[in-house]
């Protein structure tokens, strides 16, 4: 699935934050899924916040971050 192609089409993450959020949550260790539930005040189905969240602990963990693009 290409998010970019998408918002090509005029469909933005508002729409589509919905429905893939709760999927990539639900891939996640529980810890990590925890935390980010923690810090999200009512922004679960904000698909850039959870990007951001994710970038973020990749980078606090040291792992390198692979590029989306």
């Amino acid at each position: 699935m290409n998010v970019p192609s998408f918002e090509n089409f005029g469909v933005g993450g508002d729409i589509y934050g919905p429905i893939l959020t709760p999927l990539i949550l639900h891939q996640w260790p529980e810890p990590i899924w925890l935390e980010s539930a923690r810090i999200s005040e009512a922004r679960e189905d904000d698909l850039e916040f959870l990007l951001d969240f994710l970038e973020t602990e990749i980078w606090c963990r040291g792992d390198p971050i692979p590029s989306i693009v």
